[in-house]
């Protein structure tokens, strides 16, 4: 009897990301590349069916050779990324290779679902007279030598990446296009600012896809395939639209971001602050169009959509802990992007301030009163209307000042009348000024979908201003770079 198996990686990104070191990162991300690469050192390793971003589909043949294999990797992998923890499971394949596959993939994400509520103990265990490795709060492993941070205490798996920096770093030849000729950050100061974002995107309704419609056991993997090429794509597609800009006609060898996991319909990035929104655009244009043009003969001509979370936070500010709001940030924009039969390319983007709260609900509630302040999640059409508001708070002479202190009674005070009534006497001042900038302003406003007669959405409390500014902050240089030129 042949079995179907798969392993996956828990908190992959997370496990990048860990240490906050953009060198680490760069470490980490060859490492997971070259998992599929380790399984052959076991001398049982199935046939593929599918693969991606530390986790993979095998089929076996034999149950002897499925045991061998299951029991040896989980030790392989300690050794090979210590502290990475991996769940697998298993279940028999059926015979016919038709719609039985489907109850196949069925059955085994149930028993991977059980898997990954396992808990895994956490060795070496840190106890009161542990030294503890200072960026990762992990019982320390070794001391770093030979680098700016020489002496810097080390855990098991910063010791690991540490040693792999020396490596080609594999996952950034995926997001190059081939001819390009450009490198990305391998440090902080390659990031061309003390302003970054962590991007998450992730593609919508795939799984329901799969769970719906009957492949084969090569169906699957042509699916599986064509999925993957096609997410490559897309961020190929993106990345060079980054470069274009970066570049501005010259000669451009180094880009302010760096890849962490791609893999799948998954993808995430660390981004100087003022490419993220930009570069998110161009990359669900072009995943929607990508996944049209791969999977449209198996999808009856349909491209699949994907939703974005972009977290800005400060350069030195924990990747970990920004990469859970972008998380949560992505969850929220399928939530409401989601219509009948289709969900919405969206995102939806916070900008870190200082606290360690990483839920969007929460976040949404304490910071941003509410969900006044909360413009979002945004469409592909709406990030242009928005660019179009950011543009004129940029470039125009709109008394921004008066806008944020409408923002502050509007948002946390709270203050109806207050709000009501400088926002009355904004416009007033504004609307007798020679040129005034007030009419460009509301046409800009209007578009959005709020009212210009009192700064919020009709059909709910609360305002795209402060979604707009925080883009235009975020950019923070004359001429926004928008959607619409990515297209162009």
């Amino acid at each position: 009897m042949a079995w179907l198996y798969r392993y996956e990686c828990k908190g992959i990104q997370s496990w990048i990301l860990a240490g906050g070191k953009l060198r680490d990162i760069v470490a980490a991300s060859d490492l997971i590349e070259d998992i599929g690469s380790r399984r052959s050192d076991l001398g049982c390793a199935g046939t593929v069916v599918n693969e991606a971003a530390g986790g993979a589909t095998l089929t076996f043949e034999k149950r002897e050779h499925l045991e061998r294999f299951a029991s040896l990797w989980p030790m392989h992998m300690d050794a090979y990324a210590p502290g990475l923890q991996v769940v697998q499971a298993w279940v028999p394949l059926s015979q016919d290779g038709g719609d039985d596959w489907r109850h196949d993939w069925s059955e085994l994400q149930k028993q991977l679902a059980m898997a990954r509520q396992r808990l895994f103990p956490d060795l070496p265990q840190a106890g009161p007279l542990v030294e503890i490795a200072g960026r990762t709060g992990e019982p320390a492993w070794a001391v770093l030598r030979g680098t700016s941070d020489q002496g810097q205490l080390l855990d098991r798996a910063g010791v690991r990446k540490s040693g792999s920096q020396s490596r080609r770093a594999a996952l950034a030849e995926r997001f190059r296009p081939e001819g390009g000729h450009w490198e990305f950050a391998q440090d902080d100061k390659d990031m061309d600012g003390q302003v970054v974002a962590v991007v998450h995107a992730d593609g919508n309704r795939i799984g329901e896809w799969i769970q719906g419609n009957p492949l084969s056991h090569e169906g699957f993997r042509r699916f599986s395939d064509g999925l993957t090429a096609a997410n490559q794509a897309a961020v190929q597609s993106a990345t060079r639209s980054l470069a274009d800009h970066v570049a501005g006609g010259s000669d451009v060898r180094r880009l302010p971001m760096r890849p962490v996991v791609l893999g799948g319909d998954d993808v995430t990035i660390v981004i100087n602050a003022k490419h993220a929104v930009p570069w998110v655009a161009a990359y669900l244009q072009a995943f929607e169009a990508e996944t049209k043009d791969r999977l449209g003969e198996m999808t009856q001509n349909k491209g699949f959509t994907a939703c974005a979370g972009i977290a800005f936070c400060k350069l030195h500010w924990p990747f970990v802990q920004a990469l859970e709001v972008a998380e949560s940030l992505c969850r929220a924009a399928k939530v409401a992007g989601r219509k009948a039969d289709k969900t919405q390319s969206t995102v939806q983007w916070h900008r870190i301030l200082g606290t360690t709260e990483t839920d969007w609900e929460v976040l949404k509630e304490t910071e941003l009163a509410g969900g006044r302040l909360v413009g979002g999640p945004w469409t592909i059409k709406g990030l242009e209307r928005l660019a179009k508001l950011s543009r004129v708070l940029e470039e125009r002479d709109v008394p921004k000042g008066a806008i944020r202190r409408w923002i502050d009674e509007f948002g946390p005070r709270d203050n109806e009348q207050a709000a009501g009534e400088l926002w009355q006497r904004t416009r007033v001042v504004t609307e007798s000024r020679p040129q005034s900038p007030w009419p460009d302003f509301q046409k800009a406003l209007e578009s959005c979908g709020a009212s210009a007669e009192d700064g919020r959405f009709a059909d709910r409390k609360a305002t795209p201003l402060y979604d707009a500014l925080t883009w235009a902050r975020m950019q923070h240089s004359p001429g926004l770079w928008t959607p619409a030129k990515v297209t162009q």
